[in-house]
């Protein structure tokens, strides 16, 4: 919605239209890849690998550029699947995401990521919008982890 703005020169008064700044997007809820640091025990040295990550939590303060997100991952072992907070993304259900394969969301690794790591120009769902059920089930069972982890460190 653009603004009418009154603007005087030295003998009229012009009526001009200024661009009201645009909502700032809001990314929660949705997939981007983003990259990743991680150590390559084979090569003994430190990687880089592309991921998907749901954005759960925008920066917090006008400094922080850090934003909160989920790792999505294939676990292609099942010793690393985790029934209680793992949350399946099925590539052939999930028909307006960019999945090639069924993936799941680990709600029990949050972290946070620079926001120049997220590559914002290449979203592969809105799972808040398109999936409001799945995005749901990843909520539920990420606030489950988290009261887990609260009652455990409160044990002496």
């Amino acid at each position: 919605m653009a603004n009418k703005v009154k603007e005087k020169t030295k003998n009229k008064t012009k009526v001009k239209e200024k661009e009201t700044p645009k909502e700032k997007e809001n990314y929660i809820g949705k997939v981007y890849p983003s990259y990743f640091v991680y150590y390559n025990a084979k090569q003994k040295k430190e990687r880089i690998k592309s991921r998907p990550v749901l954005i759960i939590a925008e920066p917090i303060g006008k400094k922080d550029t850090e934003y909160t997100v989920l790792p999505i991952s294939t676990v292609s072992r099942t010793e690393f699947h985790n029934d209680d907070y793992d949350v399946k993304l099925t590539a052939k259900k999930l028909t307006k995401a960019k999945f090639d394969q069924d993936c799941y969301v680990k709600t029990q690794k949050r972290t946070t990521i620079y926001k120049s790591n997220i590559d914002f120009k290449k979203c592969i769902v809105d799972l808040k919008k398109e999936y409001p059920g799945i995005y749901g089930n990843i909520l539920k069972r990420m606030t489950l982890f988290d009261q887990m982890i609260a009652k455990e460190a409160r044990k002496k």
